[in-house]
């Protein structure tokens, strides 16, 4: 499947491939008449990526796995490695691997020369469904998430059903709490499809949650590329969940923001839903909850405005509200955060 991103305003188009086992033949949809750096971790099955190393002038940067790698150093580092290697800005960058490959290469891309061909191939299902769809790049600085960052966008972006092939189930989930962000908002079919599965039988239906997603996540940013308006609504769940993400190295992101929606909700399906698929590893158990590092940590949040916050709050499925509140609102939510069992 093929779908195509377009926008109004002076960032590029680009396409959108869904198939499966696209890294075997990426010949069919990557031009290599150019210098080219892969860019991946080290935990990044190198089946997704030794097909394009065939070719010429390809060139392989590898970042150890992990959120701690989406830093200023490696920032550098690489920018150092381009330059090194004589890369000028008719060259390419491909990302290949999950949330943070795609956000650190993109970034990387979008400030290279002032800009370098981007493509991004997404391993993980967070990555596919979210972090590669929309030009939203950057690396954490200071202990805070994305605070540097760049509108950009991909040239291409080829999603590979099968690279979920060899995704653990935790791995999964935490992919699976954005696509459920995604439809608990806007799309009550593919919210169903959550619900009525379990992890045994939920990779079942990987290509529709796939193509699903991509498309209500295309559709927004497609409107709005700079989240000034409905792009604000894809940030549920992510104000508190971006501050118990950076409190607690052992949660994922996609765990935090399961977290931070189910604060961010009365509907008692969502909530069900979230700790159904959460719940299978038992993550409370040593996480830290304070409510005032919580606080503390979105205070300095890129969404705050002279003291005020704008958050997403779901009454019921796609029944939402963009909110504009102060920190005491945001205490009082998270008064209910020992009721996540």
């Amino acid at each position: 499947m093929i779908i195509d991103s377009k926008f109004n305003n002076n960032m590029n188009n680009y396409k959108i491939i869904i198939d499966n086992n696209l890294c075997k033949d990426i010949n069919n949809y990557i031009n290599f008449n150019c210098k080219t750096l892969v860019i991946t971790d080290d935990l990044i099955p190198s089946m997704y990526y030794e097909n394009i190393l065939k070719n010429n002038n390809t060139y392989l940067y590898v970042i150890k796995h992990g959120e701690e790698s989406k830093n200023i150093d490696n920032f550098i580092k690489i920018n150092e490695y381009l330059l090194e290697n004589e890369f000028d800005r008719f060259d390419q960058i491909i990302g290949v691997g999950g949330g943070v490959v795609t956000d650190l290469s993109g970034f990387i891309a979008s400030t290279y020369k002032r800009g370098i061909k981007l493509i991004l191939i997404p391993t993980s299902l967070l990555a596919m469904v979210d972090s590669s769809i929309g030009g939203k790049n950057g690396i954490n600085f200071d202990l805070y998430k994305n605070s540097i960052g760049s509108f950009y966008n991909p040239s291409l972006v080829l999603v590979d059903s099968k690279c979920l092939d060899t995704l653990d189930d935790r791995n999964y989930i935490n992919g699976l709490m954005e696509v459920i962000k995604m439809s608990s908002c806007f799309d009550k079919d593919l919210f169903n499809i959550i619900k009525n599965n379990n992890i045994n039988t939920i990779r079942n239906y990987n290509f529709e949650i796939i193509t699903k997603s991509i498309q209500i996540k295309n559709n927004v940013v497609n409107c709005d590329p700079f989240d000034n308006n409905e792009r604000k609504v894809l940030n549920f769940g992510h104000t508190i969940g971006h501050a118990l993400e950076i409190m607690n190295n052992n949660l994922l992101h996609g765990e935090a923001v399961g977290l931070g929606m189910y604060l961010m909700t009365t509907s008692d399906e969502l909530k069900n839903l979230i700790l159904k698929y959460i719940n299978i590893f038992n993550l409370k158990k040593d996480l830290c909850l304070d409510k005032n590092e919580i606080l503390s940590k979105i205070k300095n949040d890129k969404k705050c405005e002279l003291g005020l916050i704008n958050v997403i709050y779901l009454f019921d499925l796609c029944k939402y509200e963009i909110k504009k509140v102060n920190y005491e609102w945001i205490e009082g939510v998270l008064s209910e955060i020992n009721n996540w069992k």
